[in-house]
């Protein structure tokens, strides 16, 4: 039980702190490919270069969309990997995105495997860069921790901090859970269950 707990113990140390457990349970990063097809900070579709780097987490399968179809059978993999999962362990928690392919990846999911839920999190979603053009999930090694980006943009302390949520959700689960996001998330997130120094690991 827990009496008088008041401020940011109440808000952020209390919660984690019932979250723990010592269960053991495997944990999944996938960082989706940069290019699904959306617009990115002022680049429309056809003006996207051929060449895109995607950047992936975990042993989650992976491939870079191009078109419907692409989206199609990427999203095919992640159900065949998912439902294998489930054979081996017996659920899945997976949490995703709001943005289109990770709804696409999570619905087809939690669709075929009835031992699969799903929840949708917008805190998952890529840093918001406000007016800066550029692609989800470049990397700006200019920009201080705590600096934002210009145009009502966040900063990578403001992406770390909406994080805290989901990963008081990824705590707290006893099953497999199976985080459908993007390289920035998924870089913080393993950051944190790595050990490592999660502001030198975001710049």
């Amino acid at each position: 039980t827990a009496n008088q707990v008041f401020g940011r113990m109440s808000k952020s140390i209390l919660p984690y702190m019932m979250a723990i457990h010592i269960g053991d349970r495997s944990i999944y990063l996938l960082a989706l490919p940069v290019d699904t097809g959306e617009l990115h900070y002022g680049f429309k579709k056809e003006e996207t270069p051929s060449a895109i780097t995607s950047t992936q987490s975990g042993s989650s399968p992976g491939s870079s969309p191009r078109n419907s179809r692409g989206s199609q059978e990427y999203t095919e993999r992640i159900v065949q990997w998912g439902l294998k999962t489930v054979a081996v362990k017996g659920r899945l928690r997976v949490l995703s995105s709001t943005r289109l392919l990770a709804i696409e990846a999570a619905s087809a999911l939690a669709e075929a495997g009835p031992r699969v839920k799903m929840t949708h999190e917008s805190a998952l979603n890529p840093l918001d860069r406000g007016t800066k053009l550029g692609y989800l999930d470049d990397d700006d090694h200019e920009m201080e921790f705590d600096q934002r980006f210009e145009g009502g943009g966040e900063s990578y302390a403001d992406l770390v901090r909406r994080l805290e949520p989901c990963l008081l959700d990824i705590e707290g689960s006893v099953d497999p859970v199976l985080v459908i996001s993007h390289v920035g998330p998924c870089r913080a997130l393993r950051a944190y269950f790595l050990g490592y120094d999660v502001a030198k690991t975001m710049l």
